[in-house]
């Protein structure tokens, strides 16, 4: 299967967040919420994922 990864940084964390869940409707595949940041890793329908990282 081929896979689209895109990773988007934000400084805005819960602002993106929003965006993609709640206005794109993007599947949430995983989060986390690690010590050096939270991340949190998006599915669209076609397969490809969007990793929204926070930036420090």
């Amino acid at each position: 299967m081929t896979e689209l990864r895109v990773l988007v940084g934000t400084a805005d964390f819960e602002r993106s967040n929003d965006f993609y869940a709640d206005l794109l409707r993007l599947a949430v595949a995983e989060r986390s919420d690690a010590p050096d940041g939270r991340r949190v890793l998006f599915r669209a329908a076609s397969g490809g994922v969007s990793r929204l990282p926070e930036e420090r």
